[in-house]
This record gives structure tokens, C-alpha cells and sequence, in this order.
């Protein structure tokens, strides 16, 4: 291979290689802090108890399984 073209597959690989990096660091599943852990624990109650929240706070809903105080 001749340089020119032996420098322009290296930059391709390379910013291929970035692109994948940030598509890894970016899309990653992993709730890994405990202000994240916190916040998911949060909005995942709170999706839950959105059902029986929808009529407002009342005698019914405030029985309502995801709002009771569970001790983890």
C-alpha cells in the first residue's frame, strides 16, 4: 500500500473506533451511581403508582401497593 492511502485507512479505523466508543459509553444499561440508583428507584415507584394516582390522592389510592414504605 502507498502511504497516502495506508494514513487514510488508519483514520478511517480510527473514528471508527471513536464512534463505537461513544455508541458503547453512550447507550450503556447500567444504573451504576447511587444518585442514579436513586432517581431510578424514584421514577419506577412513581411509574407505578401513576394508575392509581390518576384520580388523585384519596382513601383507595393511598393504599396503593407502590405507595406504601417498603424498608429495603
Amino acid at each position: 500500500m502507498s502511504g497516502p492511502i495506508l494514513i487514510t485507512v488508519a483514520a478511517v479505523l480510527a473514528v471508527a473506533g471513536v464512534i463505537a466508543a461513544v455508541f458503547v459509553v453512550r447507550t450503556r444499561r447500567v444504573v451504576a451511581t447511587p444518585t442514579e440508583r436513586a432517581v431510578h428507584a424514584a421514577l419506577h415507584t412513581a411509574s407505578q403508582a401513576a394508575r392509581a394516582l390518576r384520580e388523585g390522592l384519596g382513601p383507595d389510592s393511598a393504599r396503593a401497593r407502590p405507595l406504601r414504605i417498603c424498608a429495603h
